[in-house]
């Protein structure tokens, strides 16, 4: 049973990066990008921006830690976490506050990022 848990968990954090390209996808093929407001049509793409960085950051943490003997030897401490939290926090704000049909795809994105992180701050 504990195998179906981490078949479900890893089905739902590798959704999270699909579902951003699906987002990135979305965005290139609205004709008007930035409608009015203006602020709210850019918060949304800088939202899609900064869960872009945060996932490819998360991606080269987990694979340096992997790669050079766990949590525990590299040294890591609550600031990664800290941090990883905020990176996670920020794209969901900006959908929060965003326009257009590809803030959804931050949001879910996002919150997949978070739940990753908790995860990984629980199990190490």
């Amino acid at each position: 049973m504990e195998w179906a848990m981490s078949l479900v968990f890893a089905a739902i954090t590798l959704s999270g990066p699909a579902v951003l390209v699906a987002g990135w996808l979305e965005w290139l093929r609205v004709p008007s990008r930035f409608d009015a407001p203006v602020w709210r049509s850019a918060s949304a793409f800088a939202g899609l921006a900064a869960a872009s960085v945060a996932f490819l950051a998360t991606g080269v943490a987990v694979v340096y830690v992997g790669l050079n003997g766990g949590p525990m030897r590299v040294g890591v401490t609550s600031g990664w976490y800290t941090a990883a939290f905020w990176a996670g926090a920020l794209p969901l704000f900006l959908a929060a506050v965003g326009k257009g049909p590809h803030r959804w795809h931050v949001a879910y994105s996002s919150v997949v990022l978070l739940c990753l992180w908790i995860n990984l701050q629980i199990s190490m």
